[in-house]
């Protein structure tokens, strides 16, 4: 990330990352980085419940891309509070959304299952046809 948001360098303590890629999703730059999912890129056990708060006009073959960011400590209890600490700052449920979606290594491999939060109800003015949030031009 390159907002300078003060809470960045403290999460990514004690995370691994992976540069990866999303299908079916769309990126916008409203007061935060927003992404809008397409109704076939929310996966598993909320993709149901996720595809209310999809949009059509994404495209299958929109695309985005980011980091995956991984605990170092494989335990059910880093994971917990690593999201719950990624809930606090992405203000969800009630700024942000949280789906999970089968996130693409741009190195190659397997499908990662991953979170990712996103913001149907964004203001769509400003798209980044790049899909990279770190290639927006600034304003």
């Amino acid at each position: 990330d390159n907002s300078g948001m003060p809470w960045t360098k403290a999460f990514v303590l004690g995370m691994d990352y992976m540069p990866a890629k999303l299908r079916g999703a769309r990126m916008y730059e409203d007061t935060y980085a927003s992404v809008v999912l397409g109704p076939g890129t929310p996966v598993g056990s909320s993709a149901d419940e996720e595809k209310e708060h999809t949009d059509t006009q994404v495209q299958e073959n929109d695309e985005i891309v980011g980091v995956l960011l991984m605990c170092k400590d494989k335990s059910q209890q880093a994971f917990m509070r690593k999201l719950q600490e990624a809930d606090r700052i992405e203000g969800y449920p009630s700024l942000y959304r949280r789906a999970m979606v089968d996130a693409i290594p741009v190195e190659g491999g397997p499908t990662v299952r991953a979170y990712i939060y996103h913001r149907p109800d964004c203001d769509r003015t400003n798209h980044i046809p790049s899909g990279d949030w770190l290639q927006r031009v600034a304003k």
